[in-house]
């Protein structure tokens, strides 16, 4: 049987060594507590329950509250005063002796400075060595607090922004499209009430008139994070459509991307605009008025010139019937005064026409020289007008003509009434500047500068003030309506130019235009081949209420290689073109004859004959091109007065174009 000594020893054994491990797992589970205590952040206190005082704190602690180690082991919390609410202390230690534990219990601390501090306490009854001890781990939640008030405070103002604001507002879910807020702005515009938007997205709503918008801010949306014054047309409920300027920004909450919009309702700014720009058209087109009026008398005098020249030389040409060499001399000079004549009838119609500006590279020379000419007719004899540089053919400008042969014009009757009771010298000169010359003021690209003065009684400080406000005027009553310098001043800003005044009493007034020269390329256009291009036995209805206009065609074409019939009356045209047959080629037809216009008679041969080539003319100016052209169902234009070179060449054109 076995020994019952060495039963006991072994026991003995086995005890020794489960005390052992026992220790040595106390031992570890010491030393992690040990070095989760000093290496915990949050500060850690333990406290003895009998005595109520400290037994250890931590770093976290001395760092959170000012007081050492040493200062705190052995001290009560309520002597040294670490509890800046007392009652707070007694509601924590009636809480862990009901349950054992306390878990986030928010108190307010005082530090050694007097600092006070916001904390949440967590923390347990434990038995430490027989004694009872109350562990707490305290974490300072001060910045914690002061950024989630921070953060309601602003949330607070961007809703207060957010539903105040005067301009629509809108959040919107990006994947769904779907509207998750919307403000008091946004439901003026749209017009509906907030509870029918919320939940539906813009397609549902049909918002954009253009739905290829909508995608386009969607894609820059997705793409860039955020849109910036794009401009898109709107729909009301109500189908009203309103212009928009609309930014948006991406953010993402609760881990969905969403879009803030923005969208101002612009429509009555662009409105406004549209107005002023009339207005502005308005203005330009009185002053062109006044000016044309002051001209009238020099225009007179120029056309009566031409015309005498054109009686005398037809007169002569008859006389001279049997000498063939003298009708041909004659003749010629007729043509040059015809020439004469209609180049006067462009500068007065390109000068005077209501019509959209259209800029093209032009050479700013030959306007300036072009208006100068005009102008020379209407000037007393008292008057030398002088140039300089107008043989500059390298002063190419983005301008539309129009405007600038305006501007000469309006600045060369201003400096002819400043010299009317003396003799005087108009000049006009054009120089060209490099981007190194100081008038420029900082720009780089080169320019030309246009300068008209004058010898005149010149203009005193006070006037100088004003002289570009509208309807400011040094005219006597009657004399004119001092639009004219506004007028110039606005079509120089607008061609990207600047003007400047110099001006002194009893000596004169010089200003200077400068503008920028065109950067672009180019098109040189091709010379007119010489000799007049014929016809290869087609027939030609020539339609014209002017019965001289139709004895010319009766006359020209056949030289030309061409049948024609001639019609002073557009209806009894019609009954030429008899439906399912035609014999003609070609219908040329004035634009303004009575019974019907030119464009009523293309459309009622359009609708007997729509492949018959219809070739238009007019002596009236418009704003003509290939597709307003094509649109009325023409196939070219000639503008009047003709001669048998432009009608030669434009007849073979459509013919060709009809052919091909």
């Amino acid at each position: 049987m076995p020994d019952p000594g060495a039963q006991t020893a072994l026991q003995e054994i086995d005890l020794s060594q489960r005390v052992h491990e026992l220790e040595c797992q106390l031992a570890a589970s010491e030393e992690r507590f040990r070095k989760t205590f000093g290496a915990s952040p949050d500060a850690i206190t333990i406290t003895d329950m009998q005595t109520s005082t400290y037994v250890d704190v931590n770093e976290g602690f001395t760092r959170s509250f000012g007081y050492s180690r040493e200062e705190i082991i052995g001290q009560k919390a309520t002597d040294i005063g670490i509890w800046a609410y007392p009652q707070d202390r007694e509601t924590l230690v009636q809480k862990l002796r009901q349950s054992g534990q306390i878990k986030d219990f928010h108190a307010v601390g005082r530090g050694k400075d007097g600092s006070l501090r916001t904390c949440s306490i967590s923390g347990e009854l434990v038995d430490i060595s027989g004694r009872y001890s109350l562990v707490l781990v305290i974490r300072d939640i001060t910045e914690q607090l002061h950024t989630e008030r921070a953060l309601r405070e602003a949330l607070e103002q961007f809703t207060k922004a957010f539903r105040s604001s005067p301009d629509a507002l809108s959040l919107c879910e990006l994947k769904t499209g779907q509207l998750v807020e919307v403000n008091d702005g946004f439901v003026r515009l749209y017009g509906a009430p907030r509870e029918e938007l919320i939940g539906r997205n813009t397609a549902e709503l049909r918002l954009y008139v253009v739905e290829a918008e909508r995608e386009r801010i969607m894609r820059l949306l997705r793409s860039e994070g955020n849109v910036h014054d794009v401009e898109v047309r709107l729909r009301r409920r109500d189908g009203a459509e309103r212009i928009c300027s609309l930014s948006g920004e991406l953010l993402e909450i609760e881990g969905r991307e969403h879009s803030v919009v923005l969208i101002r309702d612009i429509t009555e700014q662009r409105r406004a605009a549209a107005d002023r720009a009339l207005l502005e058209e308005q203005l330009r087109q009185a002053q062109k008025l006044e000016a044309l009026g002051t001209l009238a008398g020099g225009i007179a005098h120029d056309f009566n010139n031409i015309l005498t020249a054109i009686m005398a030389y037809s007169e002569m040409a008859v006389m001279d019937a049997e000498d063939p060499v003298e009708v041909r001399s004659n003749l010629n000079e007729v043509s040059k005064a015809s020439l004469r004549a209609r180049d006067l009838v462009r500068q007065i119609l390109s000068f005077s026409r209501m019509k959209k500006a259209e800029r093209r590279p032009v050479n700013i020379a030959e306007v300036v020289s072009e208006a100068v000419s005009l102008l020379r007719s209407s000037l007393p004899s008292t008057i030398q007008i002088k140039q300089e540089g107008m043989d500059s053919g390298s002063a190419i400008v983005l301008a539309d003509s129009g405007q600038i042969h305006q501007i000469i014009m309006n600045l060369g009757t201003n400096a002819t009434h400043a010299m009317r009771a003396r003799q005087g010298c108009l000049g006009f000169k054009l120089s060209m500047l490099d981007g190194d010359d100081p008038s420029l003021d900082g720009a780089k690209s080169a320019r030309v500068c246009i300068e008209v003065s004058d010898t005149g009684h010149g203009m005193s400080p006070e006037v100088l003030a004003h002289l570009f406000e509208p309807f400011f005027t040094t005219k006597p009553q009657g004399e004119g309506t001092g639009l004219g310098l506004s007028v110039v001043h606005g079509i120089v800003q607008s061609h990207g130019g600047t003007i400047s005044l110099e001006s002194f009493v009893d000596r004169g007034t010089t200003i200077r235009i400068v503008l920028p020269l065109f950067s672009g390329q180019l098109h040189n256009v091709e010379p007119p081949t010489a000799g007049l291009p014929r016809g290869n036995g087609e027939t030609i209805l020539f339609i014209d209420d002017e019965p001289q206009l139709c004895r010319f065609a009766q006359k020209i074409f056949p030289r030309l290689g061409y049948h024609v019939s001639t019609c002073t009356n557009p209806l009894e045209a019609l009954e030429l073109l008899v439906p399912g047959q035609c014999r003609f080629n070609l219908v040329v037809t004035d634009l303004t004859m009575p019974n019907l216009t030119g464009l009523e008679l293309a459309q009622r041969i359009r609708g007997v004959h729509p492949k018959l080539p219809i070739l238009l003319t007019s002596g009236l100016p418009g704003n003509w091109t290939a597709e307003r052209l094509e649109e009325v169902g023409v196939n070219g234009l000639l503008t009047k007065p003709i001669n048998v070179q432009a009608l030669a060449g434009a007849v073979r054109r459509v013919l060709d174009a009809a052919a091909s």
